[in-house]
């Protein structure tokens, strides 16, 4: 299955299995690299994939942007919102220097404020 079914066919489910799953995410996150070693997150699969570190990261990162953009949505009328580019971030905000653990924490508290 292609990404875009993948995200068809999640669209089809229920809107409070999808509120569900985004609810469960921070912790299950934490969890999941709970006892995992920094050089193990910081260790990319093959050259041009991103590492765990970056992954999450990039998930904190993205929780203020898209904030940003539902802000956006309900005070403006028509509401633009700025492109991004998810590896020129990786690369210009040093992801892969950073701690794993720190970026979930700082992850789940910006899930957590909103």
């Amino acid at each position: 299955m292609d990404t875009r079914e993948r995200i068809a066919e999640w669209q089809r489910r229920p809107r409070a299995e999808r509120l569900a799953r985004l609810a469960a995410t921070p912790a299950e996150l934490a969890a999941a690299i709970t006892t995992t070693p920094a050089t193990t997150l910081a260790r990319r699969p093959v050259a041009d994939a991103w590492a765990p570190v970056e992954v999450v990261c990039h998930l904190r990162d993205l929780e203020e942007s898209f904030y940003d953009r539902l802000t956006a949505i309900l005070t403006t009328d028509e509401p633009r919102f700025a492109t991004t580019n998810p590896n020129r971030w990786a690369e210009d905000r040093q992801y892969l220097r950073h701690d794993a653990h720190d970026a979930v924490r700082a992850f789940v508290r910006r899930r957590g404020e909103r």
